[in-house]
């Protein structure tokens, strides 16, 4: 998959705040809510761009390096329109799609692109040990679903 296509998806916002979360650490909930209004993320939207992905990774490496100091929007634009940034995050998509990785809380919607339709209530009753914070491959999910 080449860099455009990347570009023009949309990702789960529980992929990105885990991907946030490896860069800065755990995020409370204020936290987590001034970057997405930052980043222009619609209030209960379940996925998001890819700038807005570039946008909230660039607020978590400056935020990691300068924690109590304000930011500017120019600042974190800046850093997230760098080819650096945007190059290590394609890169992770890039890992994550060919080891087939999904967490659980995205569990549904991968497998429903895949033709499987499952309840969460049922994943939890056919997956003993099932959390919404793993990840698991997304055939072994279609193996143990059959």
């Amino acid at each position: 998959m080449n860099d455009l296509e990347i570009k023009q998806r949309y990702f789960p916002v529980s992929m990105v705040k885990a991907y946030a979360s490896r860069i800065y650490g755990k995020i409370s909930k204020n936290a987590w809510h001034n970057w997405r209004s930052w980043a222009n993320v619609p209030k209960g939207a379940m996925l998001i761009t890819f700038d807005q992905f570039c946008f909230i990774a660039a607020i978590a490496t400056l935020r990691t390096e300068h924690p109590k100091r304000e930011l500017s929007r120019s600042e974190v634009e800046q850093l997230a329109n760098s080819l650096d940034l945007q190059t290590s995050i394609v890169a992770v998509i890039e890992f994550i799609d060919n080891t087939g990785a999904i967490a659980g809380s995205d569990a549904i919607t991968a497998l429903q692109i895949r033709g499987k339709i499952v309840s969460l209530r049922s994943l939890y009753r056919k997956i003993p040990a099932f959390s919404l914070h793993k990840f698991y491959s997304i055939e072994y999910l279609e193996k143990l679903l059959a």
